[in-house]
C-alpha cells in the first residue's frame, strides 16, 4: 500500500492526468527504494538508503524494483533526505528570491517519529545520553534516530511547513493560481495511541507551532484560509494532578474503584516523564510561581470521540462558523475548502453570502 501511495503522490494515479505536487516533505524513504537497497555509508547517493527504521527495522520495500528517488530526479524534482540537505536548501531558498524547485524530502525510513511506548524506546536504546534523568524534556528519542546517526534530528513539522509555504507561494505567483497545502501532524495521533505521554505532549506542542505559523501567514494574506481538523481523540489522554506517586516519588497508578469494597481496588497505570513507574511531569510555574506535578492517564489504545474539533480562520471562516455552527460534518470541511478554491459551494449548495 505504501509503495502505491508513494508512486501516486509523485506521478499521479494510473490512467489519470493528475498534476504533480510541488512540495512533498516527510518520511517514507523505504517506499521509494527497491528491496535490498544497501544502507548509505559516509556518502549519500540515489542507490542507497539513508535511514534505518529505529522502531521496527524495516528497510526499502519496493518489490517492483523501481527507484523512485532516481525517477523523481529525472522528472525534475530536487530530492533531499538528510538534515544537512534540508538546511542547505533552506539557505539557498532564502538567498534567491527567484528560486522555486519542486522538492521531495524523505527524512525517515517510515515515520519521522517513533510511535511506540516510552518503555519500548528505552528497550531499543532510543535514549539521548546527553540528557539527565531529571531533564523536563525527557531523555527519549521521539523523533528520528539516536544522536550522531544520519537519521538523527529530522526537520520539524514547523520547519517543513515554513519551507513549503515559501516555495508554494513562489509557484503560485508564477502560475497565477492559488495553492493548497495539507499539513498532517500525525504524531498527535500515533504517539497517544502508543500511550506515549511525553511524545504526545511534545507532538501537541509541535502542532501548536505549525498552527501559529499558518496564522502568521494568513495575517498578511487575507485571501488565505487556515482550516484545522481532527479525526479522533486518540486514546483519550487525561491529566491527573497531583500525580499519584510512591514513596520514592515515582508515579504509581490511579484507583479506579468506585465502591467502598477494598477487594475491588484496582490501580490503573499512569505515565510519568519516561512512562510507567518514572518521575512525574512538572508544569512550568504559574504567575504566582507555583508548580504542579501531574501524570497522564489513558482510556486505552483506541481512537475515541471527545476532542474532535474543526476550526477556521481567514477567508470564508465566517461561512464555516455560521453555516456549520456547533456540529460540523466531515463533508462540511470539504465544502469550505471547495468554496475557497473555486468560489462556490459544491453541488448547488448556498454560497457564503447566503449563509446566516
Amino acid at each position: 500500500e505504501g509503495e502505491n501511495i508513494a508512486e501516486q503522490i509523485l506521478f499521479g494515479r494510473p490512467g489519470t492526468d493528475d498534476a504533480a505536487p510541488m512540495v512533498v516533505l516527510g518520511g517514507g524513504e523505504r517506499f521509494l527504494l527497491p528491496e535490498g537497497t544497501p544502507r548509505c555509508g559516509d556518502h549519500v547517493d540515489t542507490d542507497c538508503a539513508v535511514h534505518a527504521d529505529p522502531v521496527n527495522g524495516k528497510g526499502p520495500s519496493r518489490a517492483d524494483g523501481r527507484n523512485l528517488v532516481d525517477e523523481a530526479i529525472d522528472a525534475g524534482w530536487t530530492v533531499i533526505r538528510t538534515r544537512r540537505e534540508f538546511d542547505d536548501l533552506v539557505r539557498e531558498v532564502a538567498r534567491r528570491d527567484d528560486y522555486a524547485p519542486r522538492v521531495l524530502g524523505a527524512f525517515a525510513a517510515d515515520d519521522t517519529f517513533n510511535d511506540v511506548s516510552e518503555e519500548e524506546l528505552v528497550t531499543r536504546g532510543l535514549v539521548d545520553p546527553s540528557r539527565h534523568g531529571d531533564d523536563p524534556r525527557g531523555r527519549l528519542v521521539i523523533w528520528g534516530d539516536v544522536p550522531g546517526s544520519l537519521g538523527a534530528n529530522p526537520p520539524t513539522i514547523r520547519e517543513m511547513t515554513d519551507l513549503a509555504l515559501t516555495l508554494l507561494e513562489r509557484h503560485s505567483a508564477a502560475a497565477g493560481k492559488p495553492f493548497f497545502l495539507v499539513i498532517e501532524v500525525e504524531s498527535t495521533d500515533n504517539l497517544p495511541n502508543a500511550n506515549n505521554a511525553i511524545g504526545a505532549l511534545r507532538a501537541l506542542q509541535r502542532a501548536d507551532e505549525v498552527i501559529a505559523l499558518a496564522r502568521d501567514f494568513e495575517d498578511t494574506r487575507p485571501d488565505t484560509l487556515v482550516l484545522t481538523t481532527a479525526d479522533s481523540d486518540a486514546s483519550g489522554m487525561s491529566m491527573i494532578s497531583p500525580a499519584p506517586t510512591q514513596e520514592d516519588g515515582r508515579v504509581t497508578g490511579s484507583n479506579g474503584n468506585p465502591t467502598d469494597r477494598a477487594a475491588d481496588n484496582r490501580l490503573f497505570p499512569v505515565d510519568g516523564i519516561e512512562g510507567r513507574g518514572t518521575a512525574p511531569f512538572r508544569a512550568l510555574p504559574d504567575r504566582d510561581g507555583r508548580t504542579m506535578d501531574f501524570a497522564v492517564a489513558w482510556t486505552g489504545i483506541d481512537d475515541v470521540t471527545g476532542g474532535v474539533i474543526a476550526r477556521a480562520e481567514g477567508m470564508n471562516a465566517d461561512a464555516f462558523r455560521y453555516r456549520f455552527a456547533n456540529t460540523v460534518e466531515n463533508t462540511d470541511v470539504y465544502r469550505i475548502m471547495y468554496l475557497t478554491l473555486f468560489g462556490a459551494m459544491p453541488g448547488g449548495a448556498p454560497s457564503a453570502e447566503e449563509s446566516p
